[in-house]
């Protein structure tokens, strides 16, 4: 099979992966969030904020150095694993002894338990960061779609089960720490691979120029986007911050269905023809203009039904998630674009530049969601919308610099996208205006409207699908 195949193949099954756990999911907070309060959600947000940073540290950039490395030996995943697992460990040993601080930090007690319970997962997350490179560096996007929607599903049906026998919050602590249980099993499932008993120094050094600096800027990118939770969470507490983990839950959904299922595969597919800058040139602005085309018209869309969507969805508690929902979406447009240029970075093996880029995206949004705190939660989602859209152009121009691309390209492929997803909200808000039905109702003929629109640009546009020709 051709790179191009695998390529193809890869995004079809990533795609099958992302949408069958993105529907899974969706379904799942739907229940939840009929089941649970807004502070339970809240609660668990501000675990989140540390324990999915620290299995951002205990992931060590192995993933991505081991799909990057040209050529593969035993010992480095052998090493990769036993370090993942022991570092794991530490982490558990250090969120357990910091569980009091944190607790305090939120003025939260009820905070401490869930952080114990939750870094079990740390350890879990040890046991399948191997077997998840291995997968995705020989491409077997079948298998990892198959691992990934299995585990969304029986975590769900845990939490669901866990809610409706009134556990509360814990309820999201065991959907978690389920999740993490079923990657492991089925990681190990899909794999012949197991780990001998030995570390190689030297394995390791040659992993960790590349590990290190992705390890560096996956914290700070995690830093940056969720820096806001932090702030909220300390600042509002746990109900605005259960309300705004909804808004910018629903605002990723177009960002993880679309653009990350296509970094996932382009990644392994963009090193091999690392040296080639003209085929990469090409390749990036058409992922580029198809992510423009697909991402842009579903947040759009969402912008304008997001009253309707919530209240009939989530229901009138959750009301205060319509105004951030819609400002995060903006900043979704940005975040949507900007994350294809993450795997230009590693496929030139410039971990590093992406990990100084990184830093400062953190630090400016850091001054920017503090400055913004002050207007509550829909203040911190417009600081956030204004400072991504602004840093959109410099990502551009980094990333066009390193694979000597020019700038007008980039914006060649995207500027159609945006001018059609402007006339597509146009009309979406005139058909919204006119009639004067059932949110039910709205939301059906807004859904129908809105495709029917989005099908039309994808026709005019035909010429934006992805074709790698690698």
């Amino acid at each position: 099979m051709t790179l191009k195949q695998q390529t193809i193949q890869g995004v079809w099954w990533a795609g099958v992966a992302q949408g069958g756990r993105q529907a899974c999911q969706v379904l799942i907070t739907v229940l939840l969030a009929h089941l649970l309060s807004p502070r339970d959600f809240g609660l668990l947000g501000m675990t989140t904020v540390f324990t999915q940073f620290a299995m951002m540290v205990g992931e060590l950039g192995m993933t991505g150095a081991l799909i990057q490395r040209p050529a593969v030996r035993e010992e480095h995943y052998a090493s990769a694993f036993w370090l993942s697992v022991m570092v794991g460990v530490i982490l558990m040993a250090i969120m357990t002894a910091c569980s009091p601080a944190i607790a305090r930090f939120y003025r939260t007690p009820d905070l401490q338990p869930i952080l114990v319970a939750v870094s079990l997962s740390f350890v879990l997350q040890g046991g399948w960061v191997v077997q998840q490179a291995m997968l995705m560096r020989a491409m077997e996007f079948r298998s990892l779609a198959i691992r990934d929607i299995a585990a969304v599903c029986l975590s769900g049906i845990m939490g669901v089960a866990a809610a409706v026998l009134g556990w509360g919050v814990w309820s999201l602590v065991w959907q978690l720490l389920v999740h993490n249980a079923a990657m492991v099993w089925l990681s190990w499932s899909f794999t012949s691979w197991r780990p001998p008993w030995r570390i190689s120094r030297q394995a390791l050094r040659e992993l960790s120029g590349f590990s290190a600096a992705a390890m560096g800027f996956n914290c700070v990118n995690y830093v940056s986007r969720n820096v806001d939770y932090l702030i909220i969470g300390r600042l509002l507490g746990a109900t605005p911050l259960g309300l705004y983990t909804l808004a910018y839950k629903l605002m990723l959904l177009p960002i993880q269905n679309i653009s990350w299922v296509i970094v996932k595969v382009l990644l392994p597919a963009f090193s091999k023809i690392q040296h080639d800058l003209e085929s990469l040139r090409r390749n990036y602005t058409k992922v580029l203009q198809t992510v423009a085309l697909v991402t842009l018209p579903m947040l759009g869309g969402l912008f304008v039904v997001a009253p309707e969507f919530i209240h009939v969805f989530f229901g009138p508690q959750w009301e205060g998630a319509i105004l951030p929902f819609r400002l995060l979406a903006c900043c979704g447009v940005a975040q949507s674009l900007t994350a294809i240029g993450g795997t230009i970075y590693q496929s030139q093996g410039r971990p590093d530049l992406q990990f100084k880029m990184g830093c400062a995206n953190a630090a400016l949004m850091a001054l920017v969601i503090l400055f913004s705190i002050r207007w509550g939660i829909v203040g911190v989602a417009a600081g956030s919308a204004i400072f991504t859209i602004c840093w959109m152009p410099v990502s551009f121009v980094v990333a066009s610099r390193l694979i000597q691309l020019p700038y007008v390209r980039i914006w060649r492929a995207i500027l159609p996208a945006i001018g059609l997803t402007a006339l597509l909200m146009m009309g979406l808000f005139a058909v919204k205006h006119t009639v004067h039905t059932s949110a039910l109702s709205t939301l059906m003929l807004l859904g129908l409207f809105g495709i029917t629109g989005y099908a039309s640009l994808l026709v005019v546009m035909k010429h934006g699908r992805v074709a790698l020709h690698v």
